[in-house]
């Protein structure tokens, strides 16, 4: 019994140890286990909070971004945090621009603070406190990423366009029926019908000897524009912007595409709609001839061979940025020309005849001509022409152009003597004869000068209606397989002067040439002879058409925006624009 009753009261003592120990040691246990379970729960709580308020503060960027204003930028990342992120019960404050922080102040910035309660499973037991406030902050900004841009394509899937060659338009030319709408226009016959006994006669063999002298010039001229260009007859379905040739493509400043097609980005990562062909960007296919050198080269899609973009000025890494997002059209806003958008510098004035014709010709080809048709004359008659032959001879070798309204404008110019004055010409159709709307070939003098190219046969000049009025945001569909161009620039020589406007006041100060935005025709700028004191500058801007630029040679001080594009190099061509279209931007999460 004694040993009995010993082991009883050993076991109850044990049993008192317990528990008193477990008296000592729970709080220290509820407490371990509210540091995990509401520790791990708090951080939890903590990380969705800070991923809500970056998601909140990059969209509320992309609305900046997008331009619409820090209204729908605050209820943007308010819907984003809320509903998005299933944090109903949190509390957005939205700062535009941020208040602290290293970005504070800075416009197109965001900073979104977002701030909630914890409610704790086990330390309120502890600590009495129930609820933890929890709080995560965030900043997002849109920053410039690119130089100014120099280059800009902007379709993002071209559909197929069969563009007829140049060599095809050139060659399809009617030469006679050119040379005498030429004559006809040259003001040779009502200045000879003006001079009594001489002057009838004159003309009447003048214009005989030119139907058979006219043609021939203006063959061999056509002929020398064809033998300077290259042979490419297809538009830019092998990318967005195609550079062929042989040679390389410098731009001092940023090339950007926002085609969507395929290739490699600069990881050398496929990117894209697909591996490609086509791609977004591509340079010579087959034979690697071509190659680009430019500040940044930012394509929506991807690029044929990595290697072929270079960094401008030289040096390692690329300038490629590949898989981007695609820019705004930087010229959206600017207004078709008209007297209502610009009365110093438009003229609503409709010449006629309204598809004008100039040709002009050698002064040696021009002095032969006169000396046969005062050959021609009776001897008693020649006295009599040789005080007109100066202004004869001025009237065959130069034309002065006023701006204004016309259908078409065709100059062809071998050795130049063309003078267009200051000024906006509006051309709105295309020549019955060339089926272009503008066609300049020849070193002609064109300071300060905008060819607005429209489709609309009925533009106001007045108004700027119907152009002003159409919705050029998404690209027009191709309703024909096979087009003309509407613009060929070839001014093959030196001496050649075709400058932008030149008016600060202007909204088209310094542009060259200005397309109808839903005209997709194709435009042709041949700058490969223009070497020499020739000047060849401003902004050519065609929202939906296809652009072939050629040049081989020399720098220019021009800048383009188009749909789609083909850069033709013979040996190095280089664009260093004076005024660079803005950075491309991206929104990027920066605190």
């Amino acid at each position: 019994m004694p040993q009995l009753y010993s082991a009883r009261r050993r076991k109850l003592r044990h049993t008192g140890k317990l528990l008193v120990m477990l008296a000592i040691l729970l709080p220290m246990m509820l407490s371990v286990a509210g540091l995990v379970i509401d520790g791990g729960l708090l951080m939890s709580k903590r990380r969705d909070m800070q991923h809500g308020a970056d998601a909140a503060a990059t969209a509320a960027a992309f609305e900046l971004l997008r331009g619409n204003g820090v209204a729908a930028a605050t209820g943007v990342a308010t819907e984003v945090l809320q509903i998005d992120n299933d944090l109903p019960d949190a509390t957005v404050t939205v700062n535009i621009p941020p208040t602290e922080g290293a970005f504070a102040g800075r416009p197109n910035h965001v900073e979104v603070i977002a701030q909630t309660n914890y409610r704790s499973r086990l330390m309120g037991i502890l600590d009495g406190l129930v609820d933890y406030p929890v709080q995560a902050r965030a900043v997002a900004g849109v920053q410039d990423v690119t130089a100014g841009a120099a280059i800009i394509v902007l379709d993002p899937d071209p559909a197929p366009l069969q563009i007829n060659s140049v060599a095809q338009t050139l060659a399809g030319i009617d030469l006679a029926a050119l040379s005498t709408e030429a004559v006809g226009q040259s003001g040779l016959t009502p200045f000879l019908f003006s001079v009594p006994i001489v002057g009838p006669l004159a003309s009447s063999l003048l214009n005989s000897q030119l139907t058979s002298v006219m043609p021939i010039e203006i063959g061999s001229l056509l002929d020398d524009a064809l033998a300077g260009l290259p042979g490419l007859n297809a538009p830019a379905i092998i990318a967005g912007l195609e550079v062929e040739g042989v040679g390389t493509l410098v731009v001092d400043g940023s090339v950007i595409v926002n085609n969507q097609w395929g290739g490699v980005d600069e990881n050398n990562e496929i990117v894209g709609d697909c591996a490609g062909p086509p791609y977004g960007v591509s340079c010579m296919p087959i034979v690697p001839t071509t190659s680009v050198v430019a500040r940044d080269v930012r394509v929506a899609g991807g690029v044929d061979e990595l290697h072929h973009y270079g960094p401008f000025g030289g040096g390692d890494g690329t300038p490629l940025q590949a898989n981007r997002l695609p820019v705004e059209d930087p010229l959206e806003g600017l207004p078709t020309p008209s007297v209502s958008s610009d009365a110093a510098n438009v003229s609503a004035t409709v010449h006629n005849p309204g598809h004008l014709v100039r040709v002009t010709l050698p002064i040696d080809v021009a002095s032969e001509v006169l000396g046969t048709v005062r050959n021609l004359l009776p001897a008693l008659l020649r006295s009599l022409l040789d005080p007109l032959l100066d202004p004869l001879t001025e009237l065959l070798t130069e034309a002065t152009i006023q701006p204004g309204v016309y259908s078409s404008i065709t100059v062809l110019a071998p050795l130049g003597g063309v003078h267009f004055q200051p000024g906006v010409y509006i051309v709105r159709g295309g020549s019955p004869i060339t089926g272009t709307a503008l066609t300049v070939i020849g070193p002609v003098q064109a300071e300060g000068v905008l060819f607005y190219v429209t489709a609309s046969a009925d533009y106001n000049a007045t108004s700027g209606l119907p152009d002003a009025g159409q919705v050029s945001t998404e690209p027009p569909p191709n309703t024909i397989g096979s087009v003309l161009p509407s613009v060929l620039l070839l001014p093959l020589l030196p001496g050649a002067d075709l400058t932008g406007l030149n008016d600060p006041s202007s909204p088209f100060h310094g542009m060259l040439l200005y397309q109808q935005r839903r005209d997709r025709r194709p435009i042709v700028v041949d700058l490969q002879q223009i070497v020499g004191g020739s000047r060849v500058s401003g902004t050519i801007y065609g929202k939906w058409a296809h652009l072939l630029l050629v040049g081989g040679g020399g720098s220019h001080d021009l800048r383009f925006v188009s749909g789609t594009a083909r850069v033709v190099t013979v040996t190095n061509t280089m664009l260093a624009p004076s005024e660079l279209f803005p950075p491309a931007q991206d929104v990027l999460l920066l605190e």
